[in-house]
Formats: C-alpha cells, sequence, structure tokens
C-alpha cells in the first residue's frame, strides 16, 4: 500500500463522461505484481482479474512506465554524496573483505519471444532468445544502475562498454575517492568487482 500512494498521483483514472468504469490504482498494481510473478502470462493474469488481456497489457505497460520514470531513480542510483559513498566500502569491506569496493557489476539473460526483427541478434550462447541485463549491486544485493537495452547475443564486457556506469566511471563524472592502500605506491580509486569476463581496468 505504501507503493499506491507513492503511484497514486500517477496512476488516478482520469473522469470518463462515457464510462464510470475505471481501474482503481490498487488494482493496477496488483495487476502488474501478479503479471510479474506469473512469469508474465497476459492471459492468467486477465483471468485472475476478470479483465480484457488488452487491458491487462495496457494497465501492466502503464505502470511499468510510471514505476521507471517516477520511483527509478529515488530507489535505483549510484551514491552521489560522499557519505553514501563512505558507506557502501566500509559495508562491502566488512562483508567481504574488499577494500575500496563499492559494487559489483554482472549480467544476466531475459528470455524473450523470437522478435520479427533480426531475430538472429537476440539468440544467445543459452540457445534461446534473450535480452542481456546488465546490473551493478552493492553488498546488500540492491540495485546501484541496470541497463536493459542489448541483444542476447552481445558479450558482456561490450554491454558494459556500452553503459553508462563505464563511460561515468572513464571520464570521472562518478564520485571518486582515493585511498592509498601500500605505502610508496599510487593510490588507488573506488572499484567495481566483475567477474573474468570484464576487462581488467583502473575501476
Amino acid at each position: 500500500m505504501s507503493v499506491v500512494e507513492k503511484l497514486r498521483i500517477f496512476l488516478t483514472p482520469k473522469p470518463n463522461p462515457r464510462s464510470s468504469d475505471t481501474i482503481s490504482v490498487e488494482k493496477q498494481l496488483g495487476v502488474t505484481l501478479y503479471y510479474l510473478k506469473d512469469q508474465g502470462s497476459l492471459v492468467m493474469t486477465a483471468n485472475a482479474f476478470v479483465l480484457a488481456t488488452c487491458t491487462v497489457s495496457a494497465v501492466v505497460r502503464n505502470v511499468f512506465a510510471v514505476i521507471t520514470r517516477e520511483l527509478g531513480p529515488e530507489y535505483v542510483r549510484l551514491p552521489t554524496k560522499e557519505e553514501e559513498m563512505v558507506r557502501l566500502l566500509n559495508e562491502m569491506e566488512d562483508r567481504f573483505g574488499f577494500l575500496q569496493t563499492f559494487g559489483c557489476v554482472d549480467g544476466t539473460h531475459m528470455a524473450i519471444k523470437q522478435p520479427s526483427d533480426n531475430p538472429h541478434n537476440f539468440f544467445s550462447y543459452k540457445m534461446k532468445y534473450t535480452i542481456n541485463v546488465q546490473g551493478v549491486c552493492d553488498n546488500s544485493e540492491l540495485f546501484l544502475d541496470v541497463d536493459v537495452r542489448w541483444p542476447g547475443s552481445l558479450h558482456d564486457a561490450k554491454v558494459f562498454s556500452y553503459s553508462r556506469i563505464d563511460r561515468t566511471l572513464h571520464e570521472r563524472e562518478f564520485l571518486m575517492m582515493y585511498k592509498r592502500m601500500v605505502p610508496g605506491y599510487d593510490k588507488v580509486p573506488v572499484l567495481l568487482l566483475g567477474d573474468p569476463t570484464y576487462p581488467l581496468l583502473p575501476f
């Protein structure tokens, strides 16, 4: 219900002189959550809420758009203040023993139906059609950054090279904090952990 209250201003149906049959904000969010838990079945969701499949599709798309636009920046964001970065660095060190590390990056493949345009681009090594989704998480497994734009055939390292976080780190637009680990050697910038799929970079 707390999410409903945050979304109410954006999802409240406008008065319609031709029909009094509108879907409440609570029901819109309920439809969306049910759709997500049911692995994206419009028919099952429509049956559960006694709605037309096309209505469920429109509701889910609209709720996704509003959440992405209005709530996304509040919850999925990179640290912008020094105290936020210090907290991330300290928590990662306390929990895992990694110094100067604020987060971890990895990719995952989300299965999709075969696209009509350039389907071969979306056919991944998993032998199905996917979108390669890159996520950056902190030590509590909360997302700091997400990139959901690339076809499944694209390698994780390539997705990273096209991502906003790579550009931000390369161009030093990110909140950079340096620490000297060994006397007499250069200070180390904040780091992002990745598996051997990713190239070895200064950050």
